[in-house]
């Protein structure tokens, strides 16, 4: 089975549909007979990124069989990810055990048919080098019979530190991916060939509740200047009264807490109950979301969950900031994002001509989450074989 990745010309902005991007003529073996060994080591108050990591491993165990390195996550959270594993699909094993399952790893690496090493999905930019880690890396990437694989993820910088042993994954494999366009410049940048697969929260189920009556409003702790934001947000959430929605302020993550509360006392705003770290905690989001009609964050996540509810998802972003920019623009849906550094009460317009035409927005993101979803699952076909289960 061959899959042909078509090489990007350059990186950037994409267009809808040019999604599957980034080596030139590469076959990319079946490879269903080979465990597929991933981490669920990750940031487990964050929904999203158990969202991800959870239709990621979905995906995956339809298709290959499962070897799950547990770690840190605690038992709600390991059994959430088991939930979503679907009865039926190849076999899926935790591994509590990390000395046990590298040796398995290693050993499943030195002979065919080999081993896959799927790497973390999300965003993996790194503000510092993890020297420890990329050596470790580096001895892995040379086992004569061990792909490493990576979907799903922003890689916005490669350092000095990881480009040797990314280069080596890559060429051998043929499976480094990413979700956006500025993530392919930088690798590309370094010499590392990659191909753009968009970001797995698309294959979220479209579903709009048909109760939207709430703006809702998230954003990160940008750690000072909380009253100067407000002041830049109260001409969007009074536009929001305006057009008869209630407007209210979330968090998905707990650090979030406190600069929400702070943000929604200082605009007037009420509060939208999201629940924290627990068991089950998805289909309680999903149902909290189902309220929005619109959203506006900087919390990538936050944004495509809520969209898969049927809200208008509107990114407020920095002029530097290239993740949520970069999955927007490879979805087709750049024209819903609003400039920080553009006049509040321009904003504000923006924000009443989507809510306005929400109906047509509708029909975009069913097609933006269909044609993604297709996307990520051909990518996926290609990487471990046809799905076995549906």
């Amino acid at each position: 089975m061959a899959y042909d990745l078509k090489r990007s010309e350059k990186a950037g902005p994409l267009p809808q549909g040019a999604c599957t991007q980034g080596l030139q003529g590469r076959p990319l073996r079946k490879v269903s007979s080979m465990p597929v060994y991933v981490s669920l080591d990750t940031q487990f108050e964050n929904l999203g990124d158990e969202v991800i990591n959870a239709l990621l491993l979905r995906e995956t165990a339809r298709r290959a069989r499962l070897r799950i390195f547990t770690g840190k996550a605690p038992d709600w959270y390991r059994a959430n990810i088991a939930s979503w594993l679907p009865a039926g699909a190849p076999q899926a094993e935790f591994l509590r055990g990390r000395a046990r399952g590298l040796l398995r790893l290693l050993l499943g690496s030195l002979l065919p048919p080999g081993s896959v090493m799927l790497l973390s999905c999300g965003d993996v930019t790194r503000a510092r080098p993890n020297r420890k880690r990329d050596r470790a890396m580096g001895l892995l990437s040379r086992l004569p019979f061990l792909e490493i694989a990576q979907i799903g993820a922003s890689r916005l910088q490669a350092g000095r530190s990881e480009q040797a042993w990314l280069q080596r994954a890559a060429d051998r494999s043929g499976k480094i991916t990413v979700r956006d366009g500025y993530s392919l410049q930088a690798l590309q940048a370094a010499g590392i060939r990659a191909g753009i697969v968009p970001d797995l929260a698309f294959l979220l189920d479209f579903a709009p509740s048909g109760r939207g009556g709430k703006a809702l409003f998230m954003f990160r702790d940008p750690g000072t200047g909380a009253e100067a934001f407000a002041e830049h947000l109260a001409p969007l959430v009074a536009q929001a009264r305006e057009m008869g929605l209630d407007p209210v302020f979330g968090w998905q993550v707990a650090r979030d807490e406190a600069c929400n509360r702070r943000l929604a006392a200082l605009t007037g705003a009420g509060i939208l109950p999201l629940p924290g770290s627990c068991e089950g905690r998805l289909d309680a989001a999903l149902e909290a979301y189902g309220e929005a009609a619109v959203i506006v964050s900087n919390r990538l996540h936050g944004l495509l969950i809520a969209a898969s509810r049927g809200a208008i998802p509107v990114p407020l972003l920095n002029s530097g900031e290239q993740k949520i920019r970069g999955v927007f623009e490879q979805a087709g849906l750049a024209p819903l994002i609003l400039e920080a550094g553009a006049p509040a009460d321009a904003n504000a317009g923006a924000l009443a001509g989507f809510v306005a035409d929400r109906g047509t927005w509708r029909g975009t993101l069913a097609q933006a989450f269909a044609a993604n979803a297709a996307e990520i699952r051909k990518a996926l076909d290609a990487f471990f074989g046809s799905s076995a289960v549906r």
